[in-house]
């Protein structure tokens, strides 16, 4: 009676915190049991201080993975439920590790229903207003020698360039079905010295390869759309969106106002 034998673990771990990292542990198993996603469910709802530990385990175990992203999504559904951030994204992160791409965003979405963008863009907070979400569907800022972004509400991406070696300044993970996209940026305005001192950037996760880029003009005064039409190979579904610096000797001030990857509809 795994349901029964929950409800005890709980009480012993409520009274001896000490010991939740090894019961926790020879909980796992039980999402296999028939009802146990519901029991942890309803377990759940209460918010037990060893429940993250317990994720924390489970993400691990390969074997529980089919249980685990179901508990997940419907404790999404319950509002008493308070996650903390590190435990949505550690089983966000396990899926992708193990090529269950559509897993990772199904959980992700439960818990953040805004990355479900209403004009069709796969990207995430694309606007850059500060729609809470996190990495990796959700924007990732790096702040390094060769530059660092920072998120305005008032005007977009204010980002900073200086002479370094090329790295990503901001990055999101994007799960997409292969075929044909148009890639869009907006940039309100610009100040850049070395070409190209930035650019957006798609990239497969898998091999690296570039799927499509956008340079941001060294001078902009006045709002412009910069635009591609890409398209996603097959074996490449997980991609990394990339703001980059440009490398040593260049420099400069930028203002993005948006970015936006689009699936081309056939009219046949």
């Amino acid at each position: 009676d795994y349901v029964q034998a929950l409800r005890h673990l709980d009480a012993i771990m409520r009274l001896r915190p000490a010991l939740q990292a090894d019961i926790t542990r020879a909980m796992v198993p039980f999402l296999r049991a028939p009802n146990m996603v519901e029991a942890f469910v309803e377990a759940g709802q209460s918010n037990p201080p060893w429940m993250p530990l317990f994720i924390d385990n489970a993400a691990r175990d390969a074997q529980s993975a089919d249980g685990l992203y179901r508990l997940m999504r419907e404790l999404a559904a319950k509002p008493a439920v308070d996650l903390p951030p590190a435990a949505i994204t550690q089983v966000v992160q396990a899926a992708l590790s193990r090529g269950e791409d559509g897993q990772a965003v199904a959980v992700y979405r439960a818990f953040f229903p805004s990355s479900a963008s209403s004009d069709g863009s796969q990207i995430f907070d694309g606007g850059f207003q500060g729609l809470a979400g996190l990495p990796p569907f959700g924007w990732t800022f790096n702040d390094q020698p060769g530059g660092n972004a920072a998120r305005d509400t008032a005007t977009g991406l204010s980002v900073s360039v200086r002479s370094a070696a090329a790295s990503d300044l901001v990055t999101q993970n994007l799960v997409v079905v292969p075929g044909s996209y148009d890639f869009d940026a907006e940039v309100q305005s610009a100040s850049l010295s070395g070409e190209p001192a930035l650019a957006w950037s798609l990239r497969c996760v898998r091999d690296g390869f570039v799927v499509g880029q956008l340079i941001v003009p060294a001078a902009v005064d006045r709002r412009r759309m910069l635009s591609a039409r890409v398209t996603v190979p097959e074996g490449c579904s997980s991609l990394v969106l990339a703001l980059r610096n440009g490398g040593p000797g260049v420099s400069g001030q930028a203002v993005l106002t948006g970015v936006k990857l689009r699936a081309v509809r056939s009219l046949l």
